[in-house]
């Protein structure tokens, strides 16, 4: 879209067409953008998700006038002729010029008759002899929709039509150029609607938002729009999608599941493993094991602290009523990051989730593997298989992994969204990095998507993304796996079997990260899918390429 000069320095991750009109290659660029405006006092808000559909919106204009200039060059010359004899060329020339001064356009000419509608990008084509007069009129068509657009009212300080209204006599140019586009037939496809009339109709259709404007674009303009603008449209929709999504992210239950059939999931083979006759006759309980250890200790009347202090007396009762299943809650090394998060987040006597997995050692508070071991020995003797959690998705933000190999999490080389601040405490355990997660978890005022990670020995900053299944906000205290690197699916089946080796049952956590379809989806979603996590769409990959990986 085409935007005041005055605003062009703050405009700094910008893409400049030919035109002069701004575009915005992803979303972290335009929301930077949009908050440098907002911090220059051009805008009350933005939102850089908004930019982009925006300048999508005048990119899918420019296309259609391509197309019915291309299907009506003669046509345009005339009413372009008519348009000059009647304001004056000092006219057209002044309106050039303010154009130029004011927003930095800079139209082309008009397209040779006859050229074809499809052009590798918005208003390129060549320079004419003839002049450039065309190109500078209708160049004026996008700027007044953009400016009638109730959808953009917030953002009409940077592209408002004052400037020109009070140096030339563009209302009354506009207005007689509409007049002659309405005595001619609609671009190809649509020869029955005139020219104005169907620019406008995103804008009737939805005039309030701008998401169901881009939809209107796709699916009523692709005869007139390259490939690659309904790519884009497509990623402008998961922007805002995600844009939306992160503005209303609040703690609660997930959301219902979807429908199977709107995740393609239909003709999915079965592969389920083969089923054992003990599976079948599963009678299983689930004991958080801090708090089941207090409870026995106030029960049998003496300290109860390990694994292996468990009484005889305990299992022999789970077995006498039917129980030869016992799923051991929180059996792994805790995060200390994770349990420091808590207390600084106002829960001092939390210990660290169960989830934020540092290494899958039993936890020394435990009593370490050997206690593990002589429960499961005695455990058998009453016929109780033990289980354990596994957690495939993500690992602690202080794990073992997270120090070793921090090229196996999903990451940025910088903060996805410009306004993240990482002021707070070091939570590192590990005198090799410094963690920190964003300061509006502290306060309870954001819920950022990543955590900063500095490797203190090169110096290299990361912006590691938390685990998160799509579903609510992202888990603070740990670190999102990248399934797509080969050397993160072999460690994770390493481990599970390593797992496997010491318990009859393993409960996956956040199971449905680990199909594929799910996982593309949150973190590589392809044009079209995106949203479910703020800032992922502008990483995403079409399906061939995901499968290679």
């Amino acid at each position: 879209m085409h935007i005041h000069r005055i605003y062009h320095p703050y405009l700094t991750h910008a893409q400049r067409r030919e035109d002069g009109a701004f575009g915005w290659p992803a979303l972290s660029a335009a929301a930077h953008d949009a908050q440098q405006l907002t911090q220059a006092g051009a805008l009350a808000e933005a939102r850089g998700a908004d930019f982009i559909a925006l300048s999508l919106l005048h990119r899918a204009w420019g296309r259609v006038l391509q197309a019915h200039h291309a299907a009506h060059a003669e046509a345009w010359e005339a009413l372009l002729a008519d348009l000059s004899a009647r304001f004056g060329p000092e006219a057209l020339q002044a309106l050039e010029e303010v154009l130029r001064e004011t927003f930095g356009v800079t139209p082309p000419p008009i397209p040779p008759a006859g050229l074809t509608a499809r052009f590798p990008s918005s208003f390129s084509f060549r320079e004419r002899e003839e002049g450039t007069e065309g190109g500078w009129v209708r160049a004026l068509l996008p700027l007044r929709l953009l400016n009638e657009n109730p959808a953009a009212r917030m953002y009409r300080p940077l592209f408002g039509e004052a400037p020109l209204a009070q140096a030339t006599a563009y209302p009354e140019l506009v207005e007689a150029l509409e007049a002659g586009l309405r005595r001619l037939p609609g671009p190809p496809g649509a020869t029955e609607t005139p020219l104005p009339d169907l620019l406008r109709a995103p804008l009737r259709a939805a005039p309030h938002d701008l998401a169901a404007q881009l939809r209107y674009i796709v699916t009523h303009w692709a005869a007139w729009l390259e490939e690659d603008d309904l790519t884009a449209l497509q990623r402008g929709l998961d922007f805002l999608a995600e844009a939306h999504r992160a503005g209303t992210i609040t703690p609660g239950p997930p959301p219902p599941p979807r429908d199977p059939a709107t995740l393609g999931l239909e003709g999915t083979p079965e592969a389920y493993a083969p089923e054992r006759a003990w599976m079948v006759s599963l009678v299983l309980v689930v004991k958080h094991i801090p708090i089941w250890l207090a409870q026995l200790t106030r029960r049998y009347g003496r300290p109860i602290t390990r694994l292996d202090q468990i009484p005889d007396e305990e299992l022999a009762r789970l077995a006498a009523w039917g129980v030869n299943g016992l799923w051991l809650l929180g059996i792994w090394e805790r995060s200390p990051a994770s349990q420091r998060i808590k207390h600084l987040t106002g829960n001092p006597q939390a210990l660290g989730s169960a989830y934020a997995v540092r290494a899958y050692r039993v936890d020394p508070a435990w009593g370490g593997d050997e206690a593990l071991d002589r429960l499961r020995e005695r455990a058998a003797r009453y016929g109780i298989r033990l289980g354990a959690d596994m957690v495939p998705n993500h690992t602690a933000l202080d794990a073992d992994w997270m120090f070793a190999h921090p090229d196996w999490y999903i990451q940025t080389d910088a903060p996805p969204f410009p306004g993240y601040r990482f002021g707070g405490p070091n939570l590192s355990p590990d005198p090799r990095a410094d963690i920190r997660i964003e300061d509006g978890y502290y306060d309870r005022s954001d819920a950022a998507v990543v955590f900063r990670f500095e490797e203190r020995a090169p110096g290299r900053v990361r912006y590691i993304y938390h685990g998160n299944d799509g579903t609510a906000v992202p888990w603070n205290d740990t670190a999102q796996l990248n399934h797509l690197r080969p050397e993160v699916r072999r460690a994770l089946i390493e481990t599970i079997l390593a797992v496997a080796r010491r318990f009859d049952l393993i409960r996956f956590d956040a199971a449905m990260t680990l199909t594929r379809r799910h996982y593309r989806r949150l973190w590589f979603p392809p044009p079209g899918e995106g949203g479910a996590i703020p800032s992922r769409a502008e990483h995403g990959l079409p399906p061939e390429a995901f499968d290679r990986a």
